[in-house]
């Protein structure tokens, strides 16, 4: 997990997994929005806030060095990255046997992993991280101009997980996780709802909110983290296809807003590379209104129905050429929406498994 308080989507993707019976094994904190230790702070009072027995462990203060590192006399630091969360997650995967990795952050912890724990690292079922795009996709919203954020803080990591293992990999995009944001007065609800973990929402939401306001962002805000979330949840409802991939890499330090020549794109043209399952949008507009609705009762306790919350139709639904049906989306069911009241999960990159035990995923 990569999160601030004015940084509010991560926060929801773990309400989001927790509400719907995903097993969360801990979350692993990491640098991205805020540097790890504020990030701690806010994933421990979210942990309390939706009175989740998780452990938070804390992960990566750094990214990964855009190149593999030695000392002036040869020796490997590999091994340098490696910390208490890295060690968290080898830990688990040993004792489960397996597990999926949800990574909505910078993937360096990920990444360390591989490197200094391959045996655990191959336990890995999958990993649904929140990277990426289609190729020359717009990185904006309502006009305001973004980044991929969780790829340009740490490249490496990425070209890592891709090109030096061969560990299952589903990107949900920005082309996805950009869609069906939430209307912000709906947000803005929590703060004066008498329900304790609504209003612990609401408020938190509030100084990026305000934030958006101030620079006129528009009507909106996409939860982007929760889309991850909800393919562990839901897959049917989003449009996924195999496809390969196409990593520029440069150094996080020097990765700004605006930048074209650091990217990751995925697309099923793009054929020589290993193929991995990329997200691109949602199946229908009804599919889009469940996630909406989903995110809203996971923190806003009771009284949420799905005529309370309004598709916001100034973000256009992308159902593109992406819709046909793979064999992982084919073989989930609805029951996995089913809350149970045995799921935990872990965030960003935390260990969590669906409440049937078919899908261990950590974040």
């Amino acid at each position: 997990m990569s999160t601030s308080v004015p940084d509010i989507d991560d926060s929801y993707a773990l309400a989001l997994a927790l509400a719907n019976g995903v097993d969360v094994r801990g979350v692993v904190t990491t640098m991205g929005n805020s540097m790890v230790k504020p990030t701690m702070v806010t994933a421990q009072a979210t942990v309390d806030a939706l009175g989740a027995d998780v452990p938070v462990v804390q992960g990566a203060e750094v990214w990964l060095p855009v190149e593999a590192q030695q000392t002036t006399g040869g020796v490997d630091l590999t091994g340098t990255c490696v910390n208490d969360g890295v060690r968290f997650m080898a830990d688990q995967l040993r004792e489960t046997g397996g597990l999926t990795i949800l990574a909505i952050g910078p993937l360096t912890d990920v990444a360390c992993l591989a490197m200094n724990f391959p045996e655990e690292a191959a336990l890995i079922s999958r990993i649904v991280a929140l990277v990426g795009s289609k190729p020359t996709t717009v990185f904006e919203l309502f006009g305001t101009p973004l980044v991929d954020f969780n790829y340009i803080m740490d490249p490496r990591a990425e070209q890592v997980i891709l090109e030096e293992t061969n560990i299952p990999f589903t990107a949900i995009t920005f082309d996805l996780s950009s869609l069906a944001p939430i209307p912000i007065p709906e947000l803005e609800r929590l703060a004066s709802s008498s329900d304790p973990l609504a209003r612990f929402y609401g408020e938190s939401s509030m100084p990026r909110l305000e934030m958006l306001k101030e620079i006129d962002f528009g009507p909106a805000y996409p939860i982007f983290d929760a889309a991850a979330a909800w393919h562990l949840i839901r897959p049917q409802d989003q449009v996924c296809q195999q496809a390969g991939y196409r990593l520029q890499t440069g150094s996080p330090a020097t990765a700004q807003a605006g930048e074209t020549d650091i990217y990751d794109w995925f697309s099923p043209e793009i054929t020589e590379t290993r193929q991995v399952l990329s997200c691109t949008g949602f199946t229908s507009k009804e599919a889009a209104g469940r996630y909406q609705n989903a995110i809203l009762r996971a923190v806003g306790g009771v009284g949420w129905s799905d005529q309370d919350v309004p598709l916001n139709d100034e973000s256009p639904l992308r159902t593109d050429e992406w819709a046909a049906p793979t064999e992982e989306r084919a073989a989930r069911t609805d029951e996995r929406a089913a809350p149970t009241d045995e799921g935990t999960l872990p965030t960003d990159e935390g260990v969590g498994r669906i409440d049937e035990g078919a899908d261990r995923a950590p974040w």
